[in-house]
């Protein structure tokens, strides 16, 4: 999760294209605002400027005990779910062939 935001992070301040760096923004800030509005990280932080917020992020997820990081772990799971199937509602025919497939299996065979 913390991975997840550090990436982000870094890619809204150097992504090849505005529109990227605008998208990069926007997830992060997402991400903040839904953890605030479930009480997993300090309300200051939905609203906090770049790129000083960025570095209070990390700190708060950081700072979490084990639970309190799964949770947030879960809830950035329900958020990443919902945007995708709001993705795919405006933007039905940008899918590729590839991405509709399931995911391969690890080597020597079935998910557990």
């Amino acid at each position: 999760m913390a991975a997840t935001y550090a990436f982000l992070a870094a890619r809204s301040n150097s992504a090849s294209s505005e529109r990227l760096t605008q998208a990069y923004r926007a997830v992060a800030q997402q991400i903040r605002t839904h953890l605030a509005d479930k009480g997993l990280v300090a309300a200051d932080l939905a609203t906090g400027a770049e790129p000083g917020v960025h570095r209070e992020m990390l700190s708060a997820l950081g700072d979490m005990d084990w639970a309190a990081y799964a949770r947030a772990g879960r809830e950035v799971g329900v958020l990443f779910s919902w945007l995708r199937r709001l993705a795919d509602a405006v933007y039905p025919n940008t899918r590729t062939e590839n991405t509709k497939t399931e995911p391969e299996l690890p080597e020597g065979g079935r998910g557990r």
